[in-house]
């Protein structure tokens, strides 16, 4: 039988929690991760066990066994490689950080890469420091979109504009002023777009 999103999210998230843990959640961790009641969390586990796609053992808490994966996708393993400014641009450390494990149902595109937030730059975008930005790699950008840029040696997030006469690294914060890119900048180049952000509470 086929699954809604919503299933497919919460048995997306039992074998992401069991890839990063070892063990499955409880029903209590599913619901807190979807900002459900327990009870309302049972229910959907009790469809995802009609139709087959997972198994409990009755009388534990702890006892998910996933079965079928039609038409589901792996969890995907976002290698962080560094560091990167939002604000006053940084030099980025391009050193491999460890990875970050992420529900396939909230992201799109492959060729993934994960960068920590510095800076208060993006704050009105919502990008707070400290986040995980996730990146795609790309070497193209249109006007509005969030991008990792390549600044003469340093990474900087900003939003990208470009017209006939100029090009443009937008912050989104009124405490910064647009970086104009000039031909005093000896490097330019787009690193990847920014798509999605992991964040801890």
């Amino acid at each position: 039988m086929k699954l809604t999103e919503r299933q497919k999210q919460i048995r997306s998230a039992i074998e992401v929690f069991m890839v990063e843990h070892g063990y499955p959640p409880s029903i209590r961790e599913l619901g807190a991760q979807f900002s459900m009641a327990s009870s309302s969390m049972l229910a959907h586990i009790r469809a995802l066990e009609r139709k087959g796609v997972i198994r409990r053992k009755k009388g534990k808490s702890r006892s998910f066994e996933l079965l079928g994966r039609e038409g589901l996708g792996a969890p995907v393993k976002v290698p962080i490689l560094g560091r990167v400014a939002a604000g006053p641009p940084i030099l980025a450390e391009e050193n491999f950080e460890g990875s970050v494990t992420i529900d396939p149902s909230l992201i799109r595109g492959s060729k993934l890469f994960a960068l920590k937030i510095q800076g208060d730059s993006m704050v009105d975008a919502g990008i707070q420091e400290g986040d995980l930005c996730l990146v795609q790699m790309a070497e193209t950008a249109e006007n509005g979109e969030i991008v990792v840029a390549l600044l003469d040696g340093e990474a900087t997030v900003k939003k990208f504009h470009q017209t006939d006469k100029e090009t443009l690294l937008v912050a989104e914060n009124p405490a910064y002023r647009p970086i104009r890119i000039t031909e005093n900048h000896h490097e330019f180049r787009i690193l990847g777009k920014v798509v999605g952000l992991y964040r801890k509470l």
